[in-house]
Parts: structure tokens; sequence; C-alpha cells
């Protein structure tokens, strides 16, 4: 990918079977055998926040790789919120149809659901604040994603800034 493409960073879980990770411009990740569902699933929904790829494309010329996904800072989420992070991506994954991801490991059933829309804002909220970061710098990261059908729309650029002011403030 490049950099001045409308996403840079886009992370996707393997089905549990069927599939290699590493062809050309897709890497996988590697994790340690001990890590949780819960862990892989919150890593999952901070790989596709806005402020990991806005991130990542401060260092892409052409292609994603390695050194660039293992420089991104990592959120300062507690148990709670990558708790909270994981429900709202298993959230997403069952209503695509995703039962279990590579591993295998099952995807957990979500006790409330959340449209698709509202789960990608809490978390892109849940990001920039746990990076120490609050709206203006979200309104920055916006203003740099191209003006096309994949870059994130307003209503979802709205969305995640009322998440930002509603958990900033609970914050506070």
């Amino acid at each position: 990918t490049n950099n001045d493409n409308s996403r840079t960073l886009v992370a996707a879980a393997l089905p549990a079977q069927g599939w290699l990770y590493s062809k050309g411009y897709a890497h996988g990740v590697r994790l340690r055998s001990d890590a949780t569902t819960r862990d892989v699933l919150a890593l999952l929904g901070y790989l596709n926040s806005i402020p990991a790829d806005w991130w990542a494309r401060r260092f892409v010329d052409r292609h994603l790789g390695k050194r660039i996904i293992e420089g991104l800072p990592l959120p300062a989420w507690d148990e709670t919120d990558r708790a909270r992070v994981a429900g709202l991506v298993a959230g997403i994954l069952l209503s695509r149809g995703v039962k279990e991801i590579a591993g295998p490991r099952p995807v957990p059933a979500m006790t409330e659901p959340v449209a698709r829309a509202e789960a990608e804002a809490e978390i892109n909220a849940l990001a920039l604040l746990s990076l120490g970061l609050g709206r203006g710098e979200a309104l920055a990261m916006f203003d740099d994603f191209a003006d096309s059908a994949a870059a994130p729309p307003s209503s979802a650029r709205e969305a995640t800034l009322r998440k930002v002011d509603l958990i900033g403030a609970h914050i506070d």
C-alpha cells in the first residue's frame, strides 16, 4: 500500500484454516501461544483503528512491512478496555458470520449487539484517548486521509468525535 491511499493499514482475522498469511503485500503478526482470544481481538481492533492507520502512514513509502507494524505504539488499555474492544470486534466478526479465527479460537458471543459503525467509533476513541490524544488530534488525523470511498466517511468521523467527548469526559 502507499501512504497516500485512503487506508494504509487494514488488518484481518484469518479463518481457522485454509489461508497462508504471508504473500507479497500481506503480512502476518505472530503472537505468543499464550495470548488470550480477548487480547488477539483487541489487537485486531486497534490495528484497524484510525490512530494505528494514521501512525503507520507516517512511515510507509510503498509497502507496509514488519518494521512499521512492530513500531506502532500500543494503546495503554487496561483489562477493561481490552475486554471492551475485544467484545466490539467479536460483534463485528459474528455479524459477518465469522465464528472462529486462526488458532483455532472461537469468537466469543456478544451480550449486547452494537452497530458496526458505532463499534468502530468506540474503538477509535478508546485508541485515541489511551494514546494521550483527544478531539484536536482526531481532527488532524481525519484530515490526513484521502477523500475517497474507502476513507472514513464524515459520519464515522463524527461518531468517533462523539465517543471521544463522551469517554473523555468520564476519564477527566
